[in-house]
């Protein structure tokens, strides 16, 4: 019980800080959580509005991880909530998250289906089609001949959702 507590302050802790890092310091002082950051922190990030919403809104649900990034995709999608400068770059979440590398990729396909890739497939793209918050796609091609997409999930994502 106390180890749950303290990893959920960790990650409280780490939230508020990458929500300073990128320029939203102000509102953490407004809502009172400014003594989760430290001194240092403290000290470089503005605590000051951003003219511009858009870009640092997507980056910072990225660093957050798949929970946040989810959330953007879903906020997205309502244009009437959103300025538009806003919803262009949440859009962007939608399949243009940063991919997970290819040796990231290549060791969980070998490992949840014992064998090597060059075993499984014919050709194994190396440059994903879409990434998003849980998983991303590589095309592929069998060695019978068929056309495949492989989706793999995230490493470790499963315990970063339910944790």
């Amino acid at each position: 019980m106390l180890t749950k507590r303290i990893r959920q302050l960790n990650r409280y802790r780490e939230i508020v800080s990458i929500i300073a890092k990128y320029g939203y310091g102000y509102v953490i002082e407004d809502i009172g959580l400014h003594h989760l950051l430290n001194y240092q922190e403290r000290m470089s990030h503005e605590f000051r509005a951003s003219k511009e919403y858009g870009n640092p809104i997507r980056c910072l649900l990225e660093e957050l991880g798949p929970t946040f990034i989810k959330m953007g995709q879903i906020v997205s999608i309502r244009s009437d909530y959103l300025p538009t400068d806003v919803i262009v770059e949440l859009e962007k979440l939608q399949d243009h998250v940063p991919p997970v590398s290819i040796e990231e990729v290549r060791a969980i396909i070998e490992k949840e289906l014992d064998q090597p890739i060059e075993d499984l497939f014919a050709t194994f793209s190396e440059t994903c089609m879409a990434a998003a918050s849980i998983g991303q796609v590589h095309s592929a091609q069998l060695k019978t001949g068929g056309t495949v997409v492989v989706k793999v999930q995230r490493p470790g994502i499963q315990k970063v959702i339910y944790n």
